[in-house]
C-alpha cells in the first residue's frame, strides 16, 4: 500500500485507517472486553517496544483473550506500520500506536 493516507492492521490486513471499523455485536462494544496498550514513537522508532508487547501479551493472558497472532508476529507487524504510517510525518513528529485486541 503506497503511504499516502494512514493505516491500520485489523483481521489480519493492513487497511486504510478510513476503511476501519468493528461490528457493533463484538465483544468489545457490547460488554468492554479489551486488553490495549500504548507505545510511542521518537524520531519515527518505536520505543522499548518488546517491553510493551510482553506486557499486551500477559493482560492477554490474564484475560483469557488469545492474540491473533504471535508475540514475534505481532512486533512485525507493529513495525511495519510505524514505517508505512511514519512516512506520511515530517521528522519531528511522533506516532502513538494502540494495540486493541478483543475475543470476538
Amino acid at each position: 500500500m503506497p503511504p499516502s493516507e494512514p493505516v491500520v492492521y485489523l483481521r489480519g490486513e493492513f487497511i486504510p485507517a478510513n476503511d476501519a471499523s468493528i461490528s457493533i455485536f463484538d465483544l468489545s462494544v457490547v460488554q468492554g472486553v479489551t486488553v490495549t496498550d500504548q507505545l510511542r514513537t521518537f524520531h519515527h522508532q518505536p520505543f522499548r517496544i518488546s517491553d510493551h508487547m510482553e506486557r499486551f501479551f500477559r493482560s492477554c493472558q490474564y484475560a483469557r483473550i488469545i492474540p491473533p497472532l504471535s508475540l514475534q508476529k505481532t512486533i512485525q507487524a507493529t513495525e511495519q506500520l510505524i514505517k508505512h504510517n511514519a512516512a506520511l510525518l515530517t521528522p519531528e513528529q511522533d506516532l502513538g500506536v494502540v494495540l486493541f485486541v478483543s475475543p470476538g
